[in-house]
């Protein structure tokens, strides 16, 4: 499965370390990706962040990230736990 992730940055700040803000939306095959989550994992520092996915593919973190190379991974939820009272 490969996904395709929009990301905007914005909000930079001149730090020591900048930092900016992370936005975007996931897509799988030209389709919003609704459910889930966005996980940003520093190569350089091993910091990272996450964001829950909206109905429509969209996230944001919320907080800063410092300027860098991420890997991102798109985790789909979990799917509903079956009925354990319901006759096969």
């Amino acid at each position: 499965m490969s996904a395709a992730v929009i990301i905007a940055f914005g909000g930079w700040r001149e730090a020591e370390n900048p930092v900016g803000t992370v936005s975007g939306a996931v897509t799988f095959r030209g389709e919003p990706v609704g459910e889930g989550q966005v996980s940003f994992r520093s190569k350089e520092t091993g910091k990272g962040n996450l964001a829950q996915l909206d109905l429509i593919g969209g996230f944001s973190l919320r907080d800063a990230l410092e300027v860098g190379t991420y890997t991102v991974f798109v985790t789909p939820s979990a799917p509903p736990a079956p009925d354990m009272d319901q006759e096969p």
